[in-house]
Order: structure tokens, then sequence, then C-alpha cells
């Protein structure tokens, strides 16, 4: 009876072993990837410009992004200073998301966030916004203050084109990202 113990146990230890085994490799992959979004992007464009996803470039563009999704990107790095991402919002579905380093979305707004016919964002550190409210500084009333834990990142902005006839405009409004450093 205690060999089956024994076993069972064995057997049991063994699972539980692997399965932790298994999630701290799924958890740590993004972190312990040599190639993320972030850092491809940062390497063939300069900080805070804006980089058009060509639904032919593969190298770029995700590989299972929607095609009928027109997208562009822009790295930013708060090490430098507050940046200033602003879009042009028009009779499209739009969404600008803010994600870290290493993947993960740390912030997303759609077009129906839009003030005056765009998005403008100034994006800071906790300790920049903690400074810039102690100089009493107002931000601009249709902009909007978003303090990140992480000071580097990518700003993605999706304009939805289902129709053909659609694509340039939905194409040339992605491009208008402007990110730069404030």
């Amino acid at each position: 009876m205690t060999g089956l113990r024994n076993t069972v146990l064995t057997v049991v230890l063994g699972l539980v072993l692997g399965a932790l085994v298994h999630a701290v490799a799924i958890l740590a992959m993004p972190r312990l990837g040599t190639s993320s979004a972030y850092q491809r992007i940062a390497a063939s464009s300069p900080i805070g410009a804006t980089v058009l996803f060509d639904a032919e470039d593969g190298a770029v563009r995700p590989r299972f992004a929607d095609p009928t999704v027109e997208m562009s990107a822009c790295a930013f790095d708060l090490a430098r200073g507050p940046f200033r991402v602003g879009i042009v919002t028009r009779d499209f579905v739009q969404s600008l998301s803010i994600h870290g380093e290493f993947g993960g979305v740390i912030y997303a707004l759609s077009d129906r966030s839009a003030t005056r016919g765009g998005i403008n964002l100034t994006l800071m550190t906790r300790r920049q916004l903690e400074a810039a409210q102690a100089r009493e500084e107002e931000p601009p009333p249709n902009e909007l203050r978003v303090p990140l834990d992480r000071p580097r990142g990518l700003v993605v902005v999706r304009a939805h084109a289902p129709f053909d006839s659609q694509r340039e405009e939905a194409r040339a409004l992605v491009s208008s990202l402007s990110c730069q450093p404030q």
C-alpha cells in the first residue's frame, strides 16, 4: 500500500511542478523575448516617429491583424520628458491604445473620447505629473494627462475601413498620428 501511495504522491508532485514551470515560462516570455514590438519599431525609426503598418508588410504588421483595419504606431520614451500625442478623428471607428515596452495595454481610448475633432494626450511618469502640478500648470482644456508607470512603450492607432473605397482615407487618418516630446 505504501508503494502505491508513494507513486501517487510522486505523480501529483510531478504534475504540480510541471504546471508551475509551465506558468512561469508563459508569464516570463514577454520579458525574455528578443524582439518586442517596441524594440522592432524603436530600432527601425526614431522615437516619436509615426510608423504606418502596411497591410503587405508582414515584418511590422501583426500577423493576425484584421485586414480592414489600418494601423500606425509610434514609440515613446518618457525618460526624455513628457510626450504629446494627438490624432484627428473622422467618421471611422477609431481607437488609440498605449502599450508597455514588453506588451500589455496600459491605456485605451476610442473616437468617442474625442473633443473638438481629435484626441490629445500628454504621456508622463507620475513624477513628471507631480512636478507639473507643483508648478500649477494646467493642461489645455481638450488635452488629457496620462500618468504611466512604465517609461517606454508604443502608441497604436487603428481605424476600421470596411470598404476598399475607404482604405486610403483611413490610411491618411492613422498616418496623421502625432507623437513628440514636450
